[in-house]
């Protein structure tokens, strides 16, 4: 069973072994963490997201040992089946969080996720459909873009939050407001909301 869990990128030290376009759309959802990647052959774009990058194709046991104690996360995308069990087989010894690619048996895995201002929305079917996960990304994204506006609303409306709350609930159910913001006009959704306030909640 899996859980959900956000990590601070900043204080990451990975490795990850691999360096080919699986690797690299890994490589790209760290931003800020110190990543090595330890390949026979490197992506040239990888190079721009690494911190380190060594060339050598890893097989030996003591070797995987050495570029994985130093870090807290380890990332398994090479193309040679054998060699990603190797390194899975030692991380779950030593007890390393671990990521291997296309195995609904990976200790961790990536999920799909919206991140839009201060919100991060993530969709796993935990390795089950992807295509699923895809979806219900698409289904949410226009909701994370209205955050500026609820905001807003929120700040002008009054200080009560037992009202503020039904207010609410009653507004994210509302089809009205949910067009506005779907067909871009912040504006509209903003009054469309602070009318509905003034109307059903403001002499209440």
């Amino acid at each position: 069973m899996y859980i959900p869990v956000m990590l601070e990128t900043r204080k990451l030290r990975i490795t990850l072994f691999g360096g080919g376009s699986v690797a690299l759309r890994k490589l790209r959802m760290l931003e800020g963490a110190y990543v090595t990647v330890v390949s026979q052959k490197i992506n040239d774009e990888i190079r721009r997201y690494a911190k380190e990058v060594i060339i050598k194709k890893v097989e030996d046991e003591d070797e995987i040992k050495e570029y994985i104690k130093g870090s807290n996360f380890i990332i398994i995308a090479t193309d040679d089946k054998i060699i990603n069990t190797r390194i899975r087989n030692i991380c779950e010894n030593m007890g390393k969080i671990y990521n291997l690619v296309d195995d609904r048996e990976s200790v961790s895995i990536f999920p799909s996720y919206i991140r839009e201002n201060d919100i991060i929305i993530s969709f796993s079917t935990s390795g089950r459909s992807p295509a699923l996960a895809k979806f219900l990304k698409e289904l949410t994204e226009n909701f994370t873009h209205s955050l500026d506006v609820i905001e807003r609303i929120r700040e002008n409306i009054e200080h009560d939050e037992k009202k503020r709350s039904k207010f609410f609930s009653e507004l994210f159910r509302d089809c009205n407001f949910w067009s506005y913001m779907e067909k871009g006009d912040k504006e509209k959704a903003y009054s469309y909301a602070m009318e509905k306030w003034v109307n059903d909640y403001d002499n209440n």
